[in-house]
């Protein structure tokens, strides 16, 4: 993947060694730079590769300035106080250690009051912040930033509401596919989620819902097409699950896949008290949006688990008839084409 050329805008310099996202410090004049990127594309845009989704990202990425000292002048022993609290509210947001407490007590400077608006969003970076779904302007800390920050950093946190309120909207018409799995309607949920995913490739919960789409309705097709299936030794719901976990695991995983890709799946998915990779006890706890991160994460935890004799031996039986229904078919086709060749001499 191609790296995008960033220039300082308040002095023109370029700052090498830019990361795919992120800030960005430049270091001749100090000034931090953000990348945020444009997640909007239009609806025609095909289910994006791997290789079609960073290079859509690398070629909508924008960048914008905040203005924003990382220190207090010091001059008294209470400054330099606050300053190791500054730096260790830097260093937990590296971590994603979101704490806004660690700043209780410091004056309302712009530095403090951006860590704070930071944490209390449970973000990194103003990149972030513009790719998460929550309004900021009600914050009181953004209120108090917009006061005392200039011209330039007000003008780029504007940027930034407007990202969010088009995330917003996006989220929103994302969800409706749970409407739609919640009413049973399976076939309708995948058709829609199928669509919202052609729409935003780069949001993580369309990839999200497409996922629990396309699980539910292969699960209700398994259920209905295996109901009386002699080798279904327990429900024919436990059955169904089974032998659909066995035979789609990779589709599902390559889903998964291509969702860590986008830019906001961190910040859709993270828990701090995630623990392993498919870790269901932390998802769901945290907004509204993370009911379909849960169920998803259920799925795929499911995945590490064998599977049971019954399944196994269905799948090595239908092997042996779609092998026997092969011969049987060429076997067909050709006595088909010996025919149709006596036919042809016959004319002669």
């Amino acid at each position: 993947m191609s790296l995008v050329q960033i220039k300082c805008a308040n002095c023109g310099a370029i700052i090498d060694g830019t990361e795919e996202k992120g800030e960005y410090r430049c270091s001749y004049c100090g000034t931090l730079v953000i990348n945020i990127i444009d997640v909007s594309v239009k609806n025609d845009v095909k289910i994006v590769t791997p290789e079609e989704m960073d290079k859509f990202i690398s070629k909508n990425r924008k960048s914008f300035v905040i203005n924003v000292d990382s220190r207090l002048e010091e001059f008294d022993v209470e400054t330099k106080i606050a300053n190791q609290k500054i730096a260790n509210a830097e260093n937990a947001l590296k971590r994603r250690a979101f704490a806004a407490y660690m700043l209780d007590g410091l004056p309302d400077s712009p530095v403090v009051l951006r860590l704070r608006l930071l944490h209390r969003f449970n973000v990194i970076n103003e990149y972030e912040l513009s790719l998460q779904s929550k309004r900021i302007e009600a914050s009181e800390d953004y209120k108090k930033l917009m006061k005392l920050c200039d011209e330039t950093t007000r003008a780029t946190y504007k940027i930034i509401e407007e990202e969010i309120e088009k995330n917003i909207c996006a989220d929103e018409e994302i969800k409706k596919t749970d409407a739609l799995l919640d009413s049973s309607l399976f076939d309708d949920a995948l058709v829609y989620a199928t669509e919202m995913l052609k729409k935003h490739p780069c949001k993580a919960l369309a990839h999200v819902r497409y996922f629990n789409a396309r699980w539910s309705y292969l699960q209700n097709t398994y259920s209905n097409t295996h109901f009386d299936n002699k080798y279904i030794n327990t429900s024919q719901g436990v059955f169904a699950y089974e032998l659909q976990r066995y035979k789609h695991r990779d589709e599902f995983l390559a889903i998964y896949a291509m969702m860590k890709k986008c830019p906001d799946f961190e910040i859709v998915t993270y828990s701090p008290y995630k623990s392993y990779e498919y870790d269901t006890n932390c998802y769901g706890k945290y907004g509204a949006n993370n009911r379909s991160v849960y169920l998803m994460y259920i799925t795929l935890a499911g995945f590490k688990n064998s599977a049971s004799n019954g399944v196994l031996k269905y799948i090595s039986d239908e092997k042996k008839r779609e092998k026997k229904a092969a011969r049987k078919a060429a076997k067909e086709a050709k006595k088909e084409a010996k025919e149709a060749a006596r036919k042809e001499r016959k004319k002669l």
